[in-house]
């Protein structure tokens, strides 16, 4: 048992460090301009950063349209409660700590509402009731089960309790 918690523990930091970069990567694009004689003073590429933008891109195909889908959707199940900004932040956190769970094998690695409330609990867990933790998840595995069959988050539409792609 102490394994599977320090296990989470690790996951959440993974997860943590990956917005990090990403945040990194957002906000060094957004500012890079065509500085056209002074292009030597434009950073080198790194490539961790470029594993994890290549990551989000896999992720998150189509870009804008995704996260804009998927921030609207924890907007949603959040009532409106936090601003678009967190919003995006959990949507984006949560589909990646979902990936990353769901590419391990074995039973004490799976997504479930109970992991997700581990990795919810590092930063935004307060912003929920039980209900929205499971609506989240189910929204997640939604995500999940339609990146199979190429779907992404713009492509998914609520049906009812569920998600339709």
């Amino acid at each position: 048992m102490l394994i599977v918690f320090v296990l989470n523990i690790i996951a959440n930091s993974i997860l943590i460090i990956l917005g990090s970069i990403y945040l990194i990567i957002y906000l060094t694009l957004k500012n890079i301009h065509t500085m056209g004689f002074f292009d030597f003073l434009k950073p080198k590429r790194n490539e961790a950063l470029d594993a994890a933008q290549a990551m989000l891109k896999q992720v998150f195909p189509n870009g804008d349209l995704d996260y804009q889908a998927g921030t609207a959707e924890v907007l949603n199940i959040l009532n409106n409660a936090v601003s678009k900004e967190v919003a995006r932040n959990i949507f984006t956190k949560s589909t990646l700590i979902c990936r990353i769970v769901s590419m391990k094998e074995g039973e004490d690695n799976k997504f479930d509402v109970e992991r997700l409330k581990v990795h919810l609990s590092g930063y935004c867990i307060q912003y929920f009731n039980e209900d929205q933790i499971k609506r989240l998840h189910n929204y997640q595995v939604a995500l999940l089960a339609s990146s199979f069959f190429g779907k992404t988050a713009k492509d998914i539409n609520r049906l009812g309790d569920g998600y339709s792609w």
